[in-house]
């Protein structure tokens, strides 16, 4: 049931599947029994938030996955030209990249502007931070909502040079 595609580089991931992963393979011992530092399989994560939206739910999913080893990489997207929304998001990203250092955890944070879109954005940090992983959020939608207006997370997924992993929407 948790278990993802064999073969895949990159899928859509939610809680449910990928928490029996953290707990075993991702973050095992080592199969030799020694008694080397846990590590997860990822290096790099890029955890893209909306500003102003809430955050929790994917900063939480992101240190699911990591350990103090692993690079968390905050990233908020907005519009080249509101800079009132830029130093928003600056502003709630600062506390959440400190609150994680705090916890142990290697945390940076930047705010990108973009033009054309938030997905076309984030799939260029993915690239730029050679990300192992990235952790974003989505909104539920009707499925006219999405046929009509399209979704960032749905561009993430398939621009993503890495996987994807989503918290649940549901329950």
């Amino acid at each position: 049931m948790g278990e993802p595609p064999t073969g895949h580089t990159t899928g859509l991931y939610t809680l449910e599947t990928v928490d029996p992963l953290v707990r075993g393979v991702m973050v095992g011992e080592p199969y030799d029994g020694s008694a080397r530092p846990r590590r997860t399989m990822f290096n790099s994560v890029v955890v893209g938030l909306k500003p102003g939206h809430e955050t929790a739910a994917v900063v939480e999913l992101a240190r699911k996955v990591a350990t103090p080893t692993t690079r968390l990489h905050l990233v908020a997207v907005v519009a080249r030209a509101d800079e009132a929304q830029a130093r928003a998001a600056e502003a709630e990203l600062a506390p959440l990249a400190q609150e994680l250092s705090t916890d142990g955890y290697q945390a940076t944070f930047e705010v990108r502007a973009s033009e054309i879109s938030v997905a076309s954005e984030l799939v260029e940090v993915l690239h730029d931070r050679d990300a192992d992983l990235v952790v974003i959020g989505q909104r539920r939608r009707t499925a006219v909502g999405k046929a009509v207006m399209g979704s960032d997370a749905q561009r993430v997924l398939l621009g993503a040079p890495c996987p994807v992993l989503v918290p649940s929407t549901h329950g």
